[in-house]
């Protein structure tokens, strides 16, 4: 306890009991009220600090329950997902991922594998070795 709060109840009980409960209760309104105050600004400031809060792509993709390189990537290709570049790492705000977890989406559409260039064949005695059958 505050040594001022102590002050103010040592006067308190020299004050006559009507007065002293009356003074009493009108200070414990008044903190009560300070503090219900405080309490507010902290929560929105913890909302605030959330809102903004950004994840990097395998913690977005845990979240949602996909697949980080083919699912996630397809979302964030089809502009259903919005991305920013922090240091030039890409990172996925949170409330994006609550959005599009509300909403729903659809995995049928992304593809199985994403596909990169078909390698070309092998020329060469290297390529002649490995392709001896034993």
């Amino acid at each position: 306890m505050s040594s001022s709060f102590t002050n103010s109840i040592e006067l308190l009980l020299k004050l006559p009991a009507e007065v002293a409960n009356s003074r009493l209760l009108a200070r414990l309104i008044g903190e009560t009220m300070t503090l219900r105050q405080e309490l507010k600004s902290l929560v929105s400031r913890d909302a605030a600090r959330r809102s903004h809060e950004l994840l990097s792509l395998r913690e977005a993709a845990r979240r949602l329950g996909v697949d980080r390189g083919t699912t996630l990537a397809e979302l964030v290709a089809q502009k259903r997902l919005r991305i920013v570049h922090v240091n030039g790492r890409p990172r996925i705000p949170a409330d994006e991922v609550k959005r599009l977890a509300s909403e729903g989406f659809d995995t049928s559409s992304a593809p199985a594998k994403v596909e990169g260039p078909t390698p070309k064949p092998a020329v060469g005695v290297g390529a002649a070795i490995r392709g001896i059958k034993l």
